[in-house]
C-alpha cells in the first residue's frame, strides 16, 4: 500500500497531511475504515489490503493553501480563505457511513464563533461507496455519532449553548 500522502508533488510530503486533514471511523470489527477530509470533498474507504473506494463531492473542492518555507528548509502551509470546510465529522454502522458536511469557506469558518463550522447535511454511503441518502438537519451540528442499528443519531450542537441532540433516522436500507 502506498503511504505517500495525497497532494501536489511539489508540496513536501510532511506538509501534505495538513492540507488533507481528516477524521476517521471504522465499522464494528475494524475491517473497514472511512477517512473523510476536512478540507477537500473526499471520502476514502479502506480495508486491511488498502484503498477500496474514493468518493468525491458534493462539490469536488480541493484545499486551497499557500506554501511557506524558511531558510532552514522547513516547510508549512496555511489554508487560504477560499478553502471549503468539507467533512467535519464521520460515524458509521456495519452497513453505512454517515459523513457530516459543512460546505462553508475558511473565511466563514474564521469569522465563526464555533470550534467547527455548523453543518446541516449528512451524506450517507455504503461501505462500497454507493450513495444512499442526504439527511438535512435544521440545526448547525459540529459532530455526529450513530447507533449501531442506524436509527438514532446523536449530535453536538452549540447554539445557544452546548448540547447533545437526538434525531430519529429513517430506515435507510
Amino acid at each position: 500500500m502506498d503511504r505517500t500522502p495525497r497532494g501536489d508533488p511539489e508540496v513536501p510530503v510532511p506538509v501534505r497531511p495538513h492540507a488533507y486533514e481528516a477524521k476517521v471511523q471504522t465499522n464494528s470489527d475494524s475491517s473497514r475504515i472511512a477517512i473523510v477530509s476536512q478540507n477537500a470533498d473526499l471520502i476514502e474507504i479502506f480495508d486491511a489490503s488498502g484503498l477500496l473506494h474514493v468518493i468525491r463531492g458534493p462539490e469536488f473542492n480541493e484545499p486551497v493553501y499557500t506554501l511557506h518555507g524558511n531558510e532552514n528548509g522547513v516547510s508549512w502551509l496555511s489554508l487560504d480563505n477560499a478553502t471549503i470546510k468539507s467533512y467535519v465529522s464521520v460515524t458509521a454502522t456495519d452497513d453505512l457511513v454517515f459523513a457530516l458536511y459543512s460546505g462553508q469557506t475558511m473565511e466563514d469558518f474564521k469569522n465563526s464563533a464555533w470550534t467547527l463550522p455548523p453543518s446541516r447535511r449528512i451524506f450517507v454511503f455504503t461501505w462500497s461507496g454507493d450513495p444512499v441518502a442526504v439527511l438535512r438537519i435544521a440545526d448547525g451540528l459540529l459532530g455526529i455519532s450513530i447507533s449501531q442499528d442506524g436509527l438514532d443519531l446523536y449530535a453536538i450542537y452549540h447554539r445557544p449553548v452546548p448540547a447533545i441532540l437526538h434525531y430519529d433516522v429513517p430506515r435507510l436500507r
